[in-house]
């Protein structure tokens, strides 16, 4: 909005609306649909397009073959939707694409990411994000769709959902000091977790919101990684989350006992060519979104 953009957002369904979506158009489609986004785009002409949807968790009551259709859908289908909808109605148009890092799968110590590193995806999610990215690449170079992928490595903030490690940290964190206020709480709240020595590549999601819009502003349309560069253990998480308040938190966390020492390989990100042709540099730390993220869970769990 502080960029004076005239916003409109495509949902799945509609949600009791945020204050930050006050000044946004709300449009509840299937953007799978091939019509319904020609219409949609048809109508409202839009310049810029972030296709940020993606589904990659299935609800208890789903079976595999459900989630996987759904993701098949959402991730890939809604992709080739849109995409025929700016060639048809608004060619104009620039297009964002959220990738993955499961569109790789680490094979040493450290496995870096960069825009040419061959895909490998790690799983079926990682699949759909893959087939999206070369239809993008196919349609650049052979009907001109100026077309960006962004290759995201993890990014955190305070909406991150409840089921991902970062946010169990930070809510366990605010669970830990309602036990020391003398709020009783159950062994079972204990935060369980497998492997300390983990480790990944996390970012701020408002980082790379930034990054979103610096990348359809280039002169020409190209991929991008965008990650922090670095790579952290859920050690680390652990430490800096529980440090924000003050406590120990091998107090506070069950850690299973692995048979194997060895510590597992993992993708970190090269944002070296975002950083070089989009000028983009991050504004958090590790450490400030950690605690950018508890603080955000203390004062909503009173």
């Amino acid at each position: 909005m502080s960029k004076n953009y005239r916003v409109v957002g495509l949902v799945s369904k509609l949600r009791t609306n945020s204050p930050s979506l006050a000044s946004a158009k709300i449009i509840e489609v299937d953007i799978s649909d091939p019509n319904r986004m020609k219409e949609v785009f048809n109508n409202e002409s839009p310049d810029e397009c972030y296709h940020l949807a993606a589904v990659h968790h299935s609800s208890e009551k789903e079976t595999n073959a459900d989630i996987r259709v759904k993701m098949l859908r959402v991730n890939f289908l809604s992709t080739q939707a849109i995409l025929d909808a700016i060639i048809e109605k608004v060619p104009h148009c620039r297009f964002m694409y959220a990738g993955s890092s499961q569109m790789y799968t680490p094979v040493a110590d450290i496995t870096v990411v960069e825009e040419a590193t061959p895909y490998r995806p790690s799983s079926y999610y990682g699949i759909t994000k893959v087939a999206s990215a070369q239809l993008i690449d196919l349609l650049r170079r052979e009907r001109g769709v100026w077309g960006v992928t962004a290759i995201l490595m993890n990014h955190e903030s305070s909406r991150r959902g409840e089921q991902y490690l970062s946010r169990k940290v930070t809510l366990a964190v605010a669970s830990a000091v309602k036990q020391r206020k003398g709020i009783m709480l159950h062994q079972e709240d204990k935060l369980h977790i497998r492997d300390i020595t983990a480790r990944t590549d996390w970012s701020a999601a408002t980082d790379f919101v930034n990054a979103f819009h610096l990348s359809l502003q280039a002169d020409a349309p190209s991929d991008y990684v965008l990650a922090s560069g670095r790579v952290h253990t859920v050690g680390e998480l652990l430490q800096s989350a529980f440090q924000v308040a003050g406590l120990d938190w091998q107090e506070f966390v069950h850690r299973e006992q692995l048979p194997v020492k060895v510590a597992r390989p993992c993708l970190q990100g090269n944002p070296q060519k975002a950083q070089k042709n989009l000028r983009w540099e991050t504004q958090k730390s590790f450490n400030a979104l950690i605690r950018e993220m508890v603080e955000y869970d203390l004062s909503n769990n009173d």
